[in-house]
């Protein structure tokens, strides 16, 4: 008896294993797996139930001989995939048949069991368009999350068989069960043309199990209720599946759980709205899921989902509903709860953006650069159905961004005009709720591109010459100070840091970097040398008192580290004062620092320090007088370093970062 069946035809365009719909999930699969299946669950929510969408995550592990059709896959569809691609020296393909074979042939097969109840089911049109349709879904409410047809791939990407049983209770079109393999395509030689054509039967890449096929009890026994179970074959072996779903629900449906449209079990683990504050403050305290130790990335991410968790939450959150104005402005706004937005100081872990999410309650994505002086952060909830609809279009596949470049050409002006809007009343609902508490201005550059910000001097205040700069740091004014480095008010000069570490938008992507990338040769005469020196240049021994030369330690330079990031600020050039302030997010005993200034002939000197103290608890050391070390460097925590050179003017330098041994 024959399982599967490939679709094909004669002189098709074979397709190998690297399909670009499960190419896209790929890169984090358990965050991928989470937000796609989440999303096409609450999709499907029963509109009639007050109770909120149950989705159940069960790890198990079954026979391999359970496998539907695993005898005609090993011995005849596998055999006649690996002929085809051996012929095309298809290496990545060749790999996949590799892995395929290797766990289809095992005793034991890994399996994950996604669950969903509270929902209708998949109707005639929703199973249609999973089992046989591509890039495109049927949904029955226009505001659902999801559209695309491009998140069904996504349990594809977490199985090494890339093989998904389906299993449904329908509220309105009865039981279904349906298996779909997103196999490669192959030669048939089994095939024949009837018109006497010499062109080879390719098969499709998606394969299916006939729908006449006698269902295993094991699949659907357990489906008492409406809703519908995915069975993800040969689960792939990431380690702490279980916590990384944990984290993924918590940061992508933050909103759908504190409004009670979602409760996920994983295992033994249940978040809802009675649970979720107990989970987020346990993470917070431990950062860690279990025994799970969360990643660096992780745990910002986190940081940012327990901030906007305090926005929804907080006794001292303020709530703002959209301009009236808007109801005329726009046809898809018809009253101002269509959308609310809500906003708290979080003075520990501010994100300085604004989560942006749907009625489903699942995370778009964050809305930046808003305010850099005042430590906030907020959630933008769209509510309202023809609001819904709109933002739904302008999604792109993944759902995480909202661009006017997806509507048409009669429409886009009009989308350009209310994504300003929306992004200038966020603006000026954080000024309006929090104001601007300290009006101390600072000038800022950055350590990486440190060129000269020339403010205005004495008498001729209107005249402030180009720098250069481009206009990065939009909220920091220039004012000149005075000659004296040191600032009294450490409340303000709090603040003020938190300003400036804002503008890095650590971990974002912005320009700002750590360090120099020196890759010409030695000596400075290579046509790629940029700043200098080669990569690693001799440690320099310290100097004390007396010129005697004190303990060697090596200085090896570390070209752009990842983890870095910094700014300085001119305290006041005209004396050589400035103040390096930086953060770090990985644990560092010590790292040693210069400070680099390109000459007329684009070769970096360093530059002589003259002084040099911490403005933190780090303890900070002159190695010489042109490099010095700052020891004991927490992640995510401030050091402060106050220096002085020689020079009595605003310069060009370069900042470079080392590692130290000795």
């Amino acid at each position: 008896m024959k399982y599967w069946e490939f679709p094909g035809g004669f002189g098709l365009t074979p397709t190998g294993s690297n399909g670009a719909g499960i190419e896209t999930f790929l890169d984090n699969i358990p965050m991928s797996l989470t937000r796609e299946v989440l999303q096409n669950s609450i999709d499907a929510h029963q509109k009639d139930l007050d109770a909120p969408v149950r989705v159940e995550f069960k790890f198990e592990t079954i026979q391999a001989k359970e496998i539907l059709g695993e005898n005609e896959l090993i011995d005849d569809i596998l055999p006649k995939a690996e002929r085809f691609w051996k012929e095309k020296n298809n290496a990545d393909t060749l790999h996949y048949l590799e892995t395929f074979k290797s766990v289809l042939t095992s005793e034991t097969i890994d399996m994950l069991v996604i669950s969903d109840y509270n929902t209708t089911g998949l109707n005639n049109k929703n199973f249609a368009s999973l089992i046989e349709g591509d890039a495109y879904s049927e949904k029955t409410d226009e505001t659902s999350a999801g559209s695309k047809g491009i998140g069904k791939a996504a349990p594809f990407a977490a199985s090494n068989l890339r093989t998904v049983f389906y299993n449904s209770k329908s509220t309105n079109d009865g039981d279904k069960f349906a298996g779909v393999i997103n196999f490669v395509s192959y030669r048939d030689d089994e095939k024949v043309s009837f018109d006497g054509s010499t062109a080879s039967y390719i098969t499709q890449s998606r394969g299916r199990l006939f729908s006449d096929i006698e269902v295993p009890t094991r699949f659907t026994q357990n489906r008492q209720q409406y809703g519908t179970d995915l069975y993800v074959m040969g689960l792939k072996k990431i380690e702490n599946w279980k916590e990384k779903i944990i984290l993924a629900v918590l940061n992508n449906f933050l909103v759908a759980l504190q409004n009670n449209k979602l409760e996920v079990i994983v295992d033994d683990e249940t978040i809802n709205e009675l649970t979720l504050s107990d989970y987020l403050n346990s993470i917070k305290e431990t950062l860690r899921i279990g025994k799970y130790v969360l990643s660096t990335d992780e745990r910002n991410t986190f940081y940012n989902t327990y901030s906007y968790y305090l926005a929804l939450s907080s006794e001292n959150k303020k709530i703002f509903t959209i301009p009236e104005e808007w109801i005329e402005e726009y046809s898809f706004i018809e009253d101002t709860n269509d959308a609310t937005l809500y906003l708290v100081l979080d003075e520990e872990h501010p994100t300085r953006r604004v989560l942006q999410t749907r009625r489903s309650g699942m995370t778009i994505f964050e809305r930046n650069r808003i305010n850099g002086s005042i430590p906030f952060s907020g959630v933008f909830y769209a509510t309202g159905r023809e609001l819904n609809i709109f933002l739904k279009n302008l999604e792109n596949v993944n759902h995480d961004n909202w661009s006017s470049d997806r509507e048409d050409d009669s429409n886009r002006k009009k989308t350009e005009q209310f994504l300003k809007a929306l992004y200038h009343w966020y603006k000026e609902k954080v000024e309006e709720g929090f104001g601007n508490e300290d009006g101390e201005a600072i000038k800022a550059f950055g350590l990486n591109e440190l060129l000269p910000m020339m403010a205005p001097k004495d008498g001729d205040a209107d005249k402030i010459e180009d720098s250069g700069i481009t206009s990065r740091v939009s909220n920091v004014v220039i004012k000149e100070k005075a000659s004296k480095p040191s600032v009294t008010d450490e409340a303000s000069e709090s603040k003020t840091l938190d300003r400036i570490m804002a503008e890095i938008e650590l971990g974002d992507g912005d320009s700002t970097g750590s360090g120099s990338e020196r890759k010409g040769e030695g000596g400075g005469n290579s046509a790629d040398n940029q700043y200098g020196h080669g990569e690693d240049e001799p440690g320099e021994q310290g100097e004390v008192d007396g010129g005697d030369p004190s303990v060697s330690v090596k200085f090896t330079e570390v070209n752009n580290p990842d983890y870095l990031k910094m700014k300085i600020i001119d305290v006041d050039s005209d004396n050589g004062m400035y103040r390096l302030i930086g953060i770090t997010t990985k644990r560092k005993t010590r790292l040693g620092f210069s400070f680099q200034s390109i000459g007329e002939n684009g070769v970096a000197y360093n530059k002589t320090i003259k002084d040099i103290s911490s403005k933190s608890e780090n303890q900070v050391t002159l190695h010489g007088s042109k490099k010095f070390s700052v020891e004991d460097l927490e992640v995510n925590k401030r050091f402060i370093v106050d220096f002085t050179i020689e020079d009595h003017m605003r310069v060009k330098m370069k900042g470079v970062t080392y590692e130290l041994k000795g």
